[in-house]
């Protein structure tokens, strides 16, 4: 009877552990802490001018994890981006606190201007993120009045959480959500490198595909807009195909051959950051060779246009003579009607001393 007793306890035991769950510990840089402690040193990130993210990917991918753990934790998240900058102190001592928090783990290395830019860069996309996350998981399809008054994250107040909840509230917010969302549906060049960024799929491409020679844009567009299932979509494939036609064409004479980069600007639209997301310079106009007859026609306004400036010199001079001039004489027709009142006035205090003289004589004459 005894032994029925323990059996049937020690069951109901392993029933209870069985369906309770096991609690996850913290994970978040376990594996990067991993890295750090094997290497004996912070994980080199290097950060090239011009560049939004390192080449490697796999310093791109531990810049990007570490910088959404340190957003996560401490970071709070504001109504918008312009709310970050509305205050240049408080905004560069934010800033340099992230950058200090990933240079805890990440040996960050590049021209101070280049980490700084990439750095408030991932600030900046991933506030963006967060919010987004935020409004989908709290807001989104939650009645109004079981809507969440208290902050769900430890790096925002109530107070700043509730400056969130009134704006996704707002009207006129959710009208500018629907318009980003319709703005949204008319990209025409969806990008196909998953999560790697364009500039670490540009250097993979560079080391395995090209052996070592840098890309051109037109191959980095290719690149980074053919799906390995689908291939290109229909309007990447007219981008293409216009880009492919333009660098095919014949340079007519006087004509200056066009770079793959400027012919990557021309066909996509002014608008496009494709060229900026993969760290080239957006192109310069490029400067047409000119023909002697249109130089010669080019002196020649030039000419004109020197000689119709020293005549309007000239006339304006002239113009300034001649208001100098009526300044003058009607500064003397003043002084003239000044000196006649004075004389006038003169004339009329004499003549009443001649009366008043005669009057005098008049009456000492009288008897």
């Amino acid at each position: 009877m005894l032994l029925k007793f323990l059996v049937l306890k020690d069951r109901q035991h392993t029933l209870v552990a069985s369906t309770q769950v096991e609690q996850r510990g913290l994970s978040m840089g376990i594996e990067l802490d991993n890295m750090t402690r094997g290497l004996g040193t912070r994980i080199p990130v290097v950060i090239k001018e011009g560049k939004r993210r390192p080449e490697a990917p796999m310093q791109a991918a531990k810049l990007a994890s570490e910088g959404g753990i340190i957003l996560r934790q401490h970071v709070p998240i504001y109504t918008s981006w312009k709310e970050y900058r509305k205050d240049k102190d408080q905004f560069n001592d934010q800033l340099n606190n992230f950058i200090g928090k990933l240079s805890i783990q990440l040996n960050m290395t590049g021209e101070k201007d280049s980490v700084t830019s990439a750095c408030a860069d991932i600030l900046k996309r991933g506030t963006i993120q967060m919010r987004y996350r935020l409004k989908k998981k709290y807001f989104d399809g939650v009645p109004a009045n079981q809507v969440r008054t208290t902050s769900p994250c430890s790096s925002m107040t109530d107070e700043e959480w509730r400056k969130l909840v009134d704006t996704w509230s707002d009207p006129r917010h959710k009208e500018k959500c629907v318009k980003s969302k319709l703005n949204r549906a008319k990209v025409k060049f969806h990008q196909c490198t998953g999560s790697q960024s364009y500039i670490a799929v540009a250097y993979v491409a560079k080391q395995e595909k090209y052996k070592g020679i840098e890309p051109t844009a037109v191959d980095l567009f290719k690149l980074t807009h053919c799906s390995k299932t689908k291939g290109y979509c229909e309007s990447a494939k007219k981008a293409v195909d216009d880009m492919e036609a333009i660098m095919t064409r014949s340079v007519q004479e006087g004509e200056q051959e066009k770079t793959c980069t400027e012919i990557v600007s021309q066909v996509l639209s002014k608008s496009s950051t494709f060229l900026r997301n993969v760290g080239l310079q957006q192109p310069v106009a490029a400067v047409k060779t000119i023909s002697p007859q249109m130089q010669e026609i080019q002196a020649q306004l030039e000419a004109e246009k020197e000689e119709s400036a020293g005549l309007r010199h000239k006339l304006q001079r002239l113009e300034d003579q001649a208001l100098e001039s009526e300044t003058k004489a009607k500064k003397q027709d003043e002084e003239i009607e000044i000196l006649k009142k004075a004389t006038a006035n003169t004339h009329k205090l004499i003549r009443q001393m001649i009366s008043f003289g005669q009057s005098q004589v008049t009456h000492q004459t009288t008897p």
